[in-house]
Parts: C-alpha cells; structure tokens; sequence
C-alpha cells in the first residue's frame, strides 16, 4: 500500500482503555513516556487500531535489554495470531503528560517503522487532556520532506558500506535547506476518531439507561444542576503548559544565537557548501524540534484558554440573570 494513501485513523475503544490503564499503572513524571505496539490493518484509506500490547521499560544502552524486548515484541505477536485477532504491528504508541516525546530519535524510530510498515503510524496519549474532557488522542507520521531526506540517506550509507559513518545525518540532506522546504514541518498530523463494535455500543447505551434511572430523585437532580462545572480547575495543567512554553522558547533564542555564531566564524561564508551544512544542519534540526514541541504546547494552550473564556462567560450571564430575576418578580 502507498504511503500517502493512509488519510485517517480509527482506534478501537479496547486500545483507548488499554493505553490510558498503562498510563495509570506507571508513576510518571512530566518527560516520561510510556511505550507499547499497535495492532490493526489498513482498511482502504483508513488506519484501523484494533489491539495493543504494552513494552516493558529499558535502559538505552542494554543491548541485552534490546534482544529481550523484541522476542518479546514477537512471541506478543504470536500469541495474538494464536487466538485469531490482528497480530500486524501498525506502528507504536507513548503516553505521557506534554509534548517532550518529540525528540530526534523518535523521528529515526518512526522512519524504521514506516520504512517497514508503510501505514505505521505514531499515536499519543496525553493523560492530562482527560481531566479537561478532551481526547487527548493524536496521530502523526514523517511529513514526506523528512521521510524522503531519510530515505535517502540510508541510500547513501548503504551504497558507501559503512554504516557507522559518523559524516552522513539526514539533517544535512540538500534538499531540507533548499528556499522552498518548510524545514520546521516534521511531523504530519492524521484526523482521529474513536470507534467501537455495535455490541460494545449497546453496552454502554445500557449502563447510560441505567444511570439515568438511578440518579432521578430530586437531590441528585440537584447536584447535577449545581454550577461546579463552571469550576475553573485548570490552573495547574495551564501553569505546567506555560512553564514548558517558556523553557522551549529560550531554547529556540539560545539555539539561534548559536546559529548566528557559527554563521560569523571567520571563512564560514567563502567555506563549501556542503561544510556549511554540516556545521548548521543539527542547530536546524533542534530548533525545528523546539518549534513543533512550542506550536504544540501553545494548542494547547489555547484550548485551556478557549474553555476558561466559555465558563466565565457562563458564569457571567448567571449572575446577571440571578440579579434581573428578584426585580422582574418584585415589579410584577
């Protein structure tokens, strides 16, 4: 199947659940990640998610560690064919508070997956989106710019025979530094629905009925006509997103004064192009990690901004309303 023909995600309730449980399961800080397998199948243009399994944490440099996590990734998928449910991995998932995940090994670790797997996708789960009432579920996959300078270098590296060749980094591929690439756009962000089995949907069609009929004397009625969900009750999950705005934003000012400095070096300018390159491409590269990481940031900023306005505007129309009503009636 065509890499581009993948439009559209669908996730199955089952995933959903299996991901937010391994999140609660693990104690994790604000730059920690949680890890596991997408099971599913491309169904036309859209990405069908329909299991999971979570990966077990490991230490970057164990190789031992390494060998062990993907027999383990195999006999996982053995054992999903065993019992007759999809067993084709279709990417991978993290879950975790923020938008740190997006690191320059991500984008090599979701290379290899596409490079394999044409319709794999990265999905993430941000647990504090579900406290504000939002999903908080997003795929994304390689924008074609950077899967294509990718692609071509692991072209290079394998056409030369060495692959350790510290001298070749996609970061420096040509075509990323032309005038018309859009070097910042890493990632690619595919619409995301959520879906379930018809039977599953019954299910819940009944434990709505029956929670509906167990909350219907008058003082429950009345707790579910109370004003607490005009509560403003974001302050520390804005307070945390601003905090990392911030931090992005002097990262990006100290990346470009770095840039600058290496653009004045004396010979920098009547050096070859190429040498330039070498030289400014990382500093690109972690600036334009830095920007996506600040665009996403600010979102979701925005969306916690857009809430607060709605809820005091509420809160607002009530109380004029409460102050109107006594007057209408004493002048009746």
């Amino acid at each position: 199947m065509d890499t581009q023909q993948v439009s559209c995600v669908k996730v199955s309730g089952l995933v959903l659940l299996k991901i937010i449980k391994h999140c609660e399961e693990e104690t994790l800080l604000a730059t920690e990640h949680v890890n596991g397998v997408l099971l599913g199948l491309a169904v036309g243009n859209a990405l069908e998610i329909t299991n999971c399994f979570p990966l077990p944490k490991i230490s970057e440099d164990d190789q031992t560690g390494s060998e062990a996590l993907s027999a383990y990734e195999f006999d996982m998928m053995k054992n999903m064919r065993e019992i007759n449910s999809d067993y084709l991995s279709v990417g991978y998932y993290l879950g975790g508070y923020g938008c740190s995940f997006l690191t320059r090994s991500l984008l090599e670790t979701l290379f290899q997956y596409q490079t394999l797997i044409s319709e794999a996708v990265l999905l993430t789960y941000d647990p504090s989106c579900a406290t504000r009432g939002q999903q908080g579920l997003k795929s994304y996959r390689l924008s074609k710019v950077i899967f294509d300078a990718m692609l071509e270098t692991e072209k290079r590296v394998r056409l030369m025979g060495n692959a350790k060749n510290p001298e070749i980094s996609w970061e420096c591929d040509a075509s990323l530094h032309s005038g018309k690439t859009n070097f910042t756009r890493l990632l690619e962000e595919l619409p995301t629905s959520v879906v379930n089995s018809k039977l599953a949907r019954i299910l819940l069609k009944d434990i709505v009925d029956q929670s509906d009929e167990q909350i219907a004397d008058t003082t429950q009625v009345k707790s579910r006509n109370s004003f607490s969900g005009l509560h403003l009750s974001m302050a520390s999950d804005l307070e945390q997103q601003l905090r990392s705005l911030i931090q992005r934003l002097d990262n990006i000012y100290e990346l470009q004064y770095t840039y600058q400095r290496t653009l004045s070096k004396p010979g920098t300018s009547t050096a070859p192009k190429d040498q330039r390159i070498k030289e400014l491409a990382p500093i690109r590269l972690e600036t334009a990690l830095a920007s996506c990481q600040a665009d996403l940031y600010s979102s979701g900023i925005a969306q916690l901004a857009g809430q607060t306005v709605g809820k005091l505007m509420l809160a607002e129309a009530i109380h004029q309303y409460r102050n109107v009503a006594p007057n209408v009636t004493d002048t009746e």
